[in-house]
């Protein structure tokens, strides 16, 4: 609305009018939005506020000719934006643009709950009908009902046709599940953040991906046991993959093998007694242990990747050229 000295700022109608017909040709939209404005006060002396944008008018009004609004036939569309998107702001870009062509949608940073039942009711209406890449950050943790949360995430998972990339941030193991029956034998791109996969689940991965190339996912670190080195070689033997990005989660968090949704975090507070003092310290030796990753760790890691690619065991050149730990 404003920008850094206070002055009115039309850049986002601008880009509106933009995708309403003005650039009829336009095909890729990247619209970021900055924390850092102006503050509304210094347009008072303005008198009346923020004043309406004219458009993009010439010198001279007889030079004006007025084009019609028209839905845009954008091919991409991400938002970028520092503030939360809502869904009035999606509706704005939705009544100036034909969704329904879109192939890639990536909605950054915070996301209204409204904005997933908006997309969901939109693919359960065939309007995402095009849609091969999706990355959106809505993270569970931010909403007040989780629950509720994660049936609209599914939602919005399980209708989609087949995609070759899709990103998502926070999921639970609905969702995970959602992503694997209904995206897994398409994918060729995948990345999850805040999510840690259990060991049965690094396996499902293995399985339910046979054509992914790039994948980008957090693996818990235990001190290097069994554990932590079958999650590597289950990954390390994915015949199709190039690029693996490995978060190293070091937290002393562990999973609940008799309740799968029941994952903890143990390092946390604790009461001021003998018993848990000495558990809050065993607690913080294993983190400490576990984020202790040097040159000779990583290369031995690389080497377990390496050693259970499929090419490796036919003498064949590794398709996976690069591991980012």
């Amino acid at each position: 609305m404003y920008d850094a000295i206070s002055c009115v700022n039309y850049n986002g109608e601008a880009t509106s009018r933009l995708v309403a017909g003005v650039a009829h040709n336009l095909k890729h939209v990247c619209i970021w939005a900055s924390t850092f404005e102006g503050l509304e006060g210094g347009t008072s002396r303005l008198g009346s506020g923020r004043p309406e944008w004219r458009g993009f008018q010439p010198l001279l009004d007889s030079e004006w000719c007025e084009v019609p609004s028209i839905k845009s036939q954008l091919q991409s569309l991400r938002i970028d934006s520092a503030f939360p998107l809502s869904g009035p702001k999606l509706a704005t870009w939705e009544l100036h643009t034909d969704f329904s062509v879109l192939s890639s949608l990536k909605l950054a940073r915070e996301i209204a709950l409204e904005i997933l039942r908006i997309l969901g009711g939109l693919v359960e209406r065939d309007g995402l009908r095009c849609l091969r890449v999706l990355e959106h950050s809505a993270m569970l943790w931010e909403y007040e009902d989780r629950r509720n949360a994660e049936f609209t995430m599914t939602r919005l998972t399980l209708p989609l046709k087949s995609l070759p990339k899709l990103s998502v941030v926070g999921v639970q193991n609905s969702t995970f599940d959602a992503v694997l029956e209904q995206h897994g034998t398409s994918l060729e791109c995948f990345r999850v953040q805040d999510f840690i996969p259990s060991p049965q689940q690094v396996k499902q991965i293995e399985e339910s991906f046979p054509r992914i190339k790039r994948l980008s996912i957090e693996i818990l670190r235990s001190a290097g046991d069994m554990v932590e080195v079958e999650a590597y070689q289950t990954l390390g033997s994915m015949q199709n993959l190039e690029n693996l990005s490995i978060g190293l989660q070091c937290t002393d968090h562990r999973f609940d093998h008799d309740d799968p949704e029941g994952q903890c975090l143990l390092l946390g507070p604790f009461f001021e007694d003998d018993k848990n003092k000495e558990a809050m310290s065993i607690s913080i030796r294993r983190v400490l242990i576990n984020v202790n990753v040097d040159e000779s760790l990583a290369r031995s890691v690389f080497q377990t990747f390496s050693e259970a690619h499929t090419s490796k065991k036919a003498r064949m050149p590794p398709k996976l050229n690069l591991i980012r730990l």
